[in-house]
C-alpha cells in the first residue's frame, strides 16, 4: 500500500523531492508468522521505497514503556522539530528571529550521497539548558549547551555516536538560559561552543552540518516520560510529568551505520527466503524468488555506499 502511494506521487510529481518516514512497530511476541512478516517488510519497505523517496528515515518508538499516546507524541515532537527547518519564515520576534531556514532540495542534498539516501534521526527532549561558563585568563563568560543530556536514537539499529555522521542537520528550539527562554543569538553562540566541545571532545571525523535555530519550544501541552535516558546503550524513560513547552534539540543524520544495519536486513531477507512460511509470504505479497534475490542486490549496492570513501563518489 505504502509502496504504490508513494511510487503514484513520484509519478504526478517526479522533479519533487520526497522525504518518507517509515515507522516501524516494535518487536512483539506476536507469534512466528508475524514476526516473519515483520522481517520481510522492512527490508522489503527499504529496497522498494527508498528507491522512490528522496530521503528514507526509518523510525520506531525507542522504548518499550512509551505505548500510545506518549509514543505517538514523541515522534510526532521529533518529526516536527526536525522538519522545521524546512517551515521557518524569518518572522522576527521578541526572542529574535529563526536561523538556518533551507528547503527540502537543500536538505536531501546535504544528506545523500551518491544512492545514499537513508537517513536516522535523534532526540534530546527537553534539550539541555544554556548556562554560563567562564572563560579561562579573564572575568569574561561563555554561553554553552549543557552537554550531559542524554540523547535517544529513533532509528532501530543506529547508535547516538557522533563519530560515525556523515552529515547531519541540527534543529535546536525552545532552549532556556535558566527560567526564561533563551533569544536566537544565545542558542547560536551557545550551540557553536557544544558542538567545538564535542569535536575536541570525541575526536570526530569531519562532518557536514547544517544548523537551525528557533526560540519557540514545542507546543506540544501533553504529559511525556519525565526524561529519555540511556542505561548501557537500552533507553528507559523516568516517571511522568507534564512538559507543556519543552525544548528539543534533533539530529537528522547520514551515518555510515546504515551500512551494517543494511547488511543485516539483506542477510536476514536470504534467510527468509529459505524458509516455508517466508517463502509463502512473499508469494502472497506477490514477489518470486527472482525477485527477492533483486531485492537482496538492491539492499547490497545501497550498504555499499555507505562506507565513507564511497559515500559521496
Amino acid at each position: 500500500m505504502a509502496l504504490n502511494i508513494v511510487t503514484e506521487l513520484r509519478e504526478q510529481y517526479p522533479g519533487v523531492p520526497m522525504l518518507y518516514y517509515s515507522l516501524q512497530r516494535q518487536q512483539t511476541d506476536a507469534g512466528q508468522a508475524s514476526s516473519i512478516r515483520r522481517d520481510l517488510s522492512r527490508p522489503i519497505s527499504i529496497a522498494e521505497i527508498a528507491q522512490v523517496a528522496s530521503l528514507y528515515v526509518p523510525l520506531s518508538v525507542p522504548v518499550e514503556q512509551l505505548k500510545g499516546s506518549d509514543g505517538t507524541a514523541l515522534l510526532a515532537a521529533a518529526i516536527d522539530t526536525a522538519t522545521l527547518c524546512l517551515r521557518c519564515t524569518g518572522a522576527s520576534t521578541a526572542l529574535g528571529s529563526a536561523l538556518g531556514s533551507t528547503d527540502m532540495h537543500s536538505l536531501v542534498q546535504l544528506l545523500t550521497g551518491q544512492g545514499a539516501n537513508l537517513a536516522s534521526l535523534s532526540l534530546q527532549m527537553p534539550a539541555g539548558q544554556l548556562h554560563r561558563m567562564p572563560n579561562a585568563g579573564d572575568t569574561s563568560s561563555s554561553l554553552v549547551l549543557q552537554a550531559d543530556v542524554p540523547t535517544c536514537m529513533l532509528t532501530p539499529g543506529i547508535s547516538t555516536d557522533p563519530s560515525l555522521s556523515i552529515a547531519e542537520s541540527v534543529v535546536l528550539r525552545g532552549a532556556r538560559l535558566g527560567s526564561e527562554l533563551a533569544t536566537t543569538s544565545q542558542c547560536k553562540s551557545a550551540l557553536q561552543q557544544y558542538r567545538v566541545q564535542r569535536q575536541s571532545r570525541d575526536s570526530l571525523q569531519p562532518c557536514l552540518t547544517r544548523a537551525c535555530i528557533s526560540p519557540m519550544p514545542v507546543a506540544l501541552p501533553v504529559y511525556f516520560p519525565a526524561g529519555l535516558q540511556e542505561d548501557h546503550h537500552q533507553p528507559r524513560i523516568g516517571r511522568r510529568e507534564q512538559w507543556p513547552a519543552p525544548a528539543a534539540m534533533t539530529g537528522l543524520a547520514a551515518t555510515a551505520e546504515f551500512q551494517g544495519v543494511l547488511q543485516g536486513s539483506r542477510l536476514r531477507l536470504q534467510s527468509l527466503m529459505q524458509a516455508p512460511l517466508g517463502v509463502s509470504c512473499l508469494d502472497q505479497w506477490g514477489y518470486s524468488a527472482s525477485d527477492a534475490s533483486e531485492l537482496q542486490e538492491s539492499i547490497q549496492h545501497l550498504s555499499d555506499r555507505y562506507s565513507r570513501g564511497h559515500y559521496n563518489d
